[in-house]
């Protein structure tokens, strides 16, 4: 299995939950990070609005997706435009 191919394929059937925030009009652009771990665990992150709801938002939708597992941990980046 490609992994890399896969987080990409699961993001994009995500991103329209992952982008269903109110940010009150504002335009926000960022960049989510997905590592997969070992035993089908996922870590979540966004750069420049770590910390805030929107990241807890984020990390909800992700999580609750189904994730292989996978052998060695295995990291992508994916933008993201919230409020578009």
């Amino acid at each position: 299995m490609d992994v890399r191919s896969f987080i990409a394929t699961r993001l994009a059937e995500l991103g329209p939950a992952l982008v269903d925030i109110d940010l009150g009009g504002e335009r926000w652009e960022d960049t989510l990070s997905v590592t997969l771990l070992p035993g089908g665990r996922v870590c979540v992150a966004l750069s420049a609005l770590g910390g805030t709801p929107t990241e807890a938002h984020v990390r909800r939708i992700v999580t609750r997706a189904d994730w292989p597992a996978v052998e060695a941990p295995c990291k992508w980046a994916h933008p993201l435009v919230f409020g578009a």
